[in-house]
This record gives structure tokens, C-alpha cells and sequence, in this order.
């Protein structure tokens, strides 16, 4: 996770980018909030190239949490 922060940090629209960890349930979370849905399009490559060789059908075995934050 820290990988893909980096590769996307400084990128056009990123706010922020965040590595959270639940101790409790031991869990990882990424966190990164973009200006907009275009400047994530824009950017995300970098992230996902940088983590390209990760073994994600290793650490994906169960479902993968995604969340969306909208306007309420």
C-alpha cells in the first residue's frame, strides 16, 4: 500500500493518500481521495503499475471492501 501511495503522491487532483490499519480485526485499508472521478482515471495507472507484481489473488482471497464517498 505504501508502494502505491508513493506512485500516485504529487500526482494532479490527489488530496490525499492514507495507509489505515484496524488492529483489532487486522485489516489493511488504502485510502486515497481525488478532486474528481477524471483526475483518479487520470492517475491511476501510476498506482497500479507500481503494484503490478503484488500477489493479489494471494492477499484478494476474500471479497475486497470497496467504498465511495457521494455527496449526501
Amino acid at each position: 500500500m505504501h508502494r502505491y501511495g508513493a506512485a500516485i503522491t504529487g500526482a494532479p487532483g490527489l488530496v490525499s493518500v492514507h495507509t489505515l490499519h484496524d488492529a483489532e480485526q487486522d485489516v489493511l485499508m488504502g485510502l486515497a481521495i481525488w478532486e474528481s472521478e477524471e483526475a483518479f482515471q487520470a492517475s491511476v495507472h501510476l498506482a497500479r503499475e507500481a503494484v503490478a507484481d503484488d500477489p493479489f489473488d494471494e492477499w484478494e482471497a476474500e471479497p475486497v471492501v470497496g467504498f465511495r464517498l457521494t455527496e449526501a
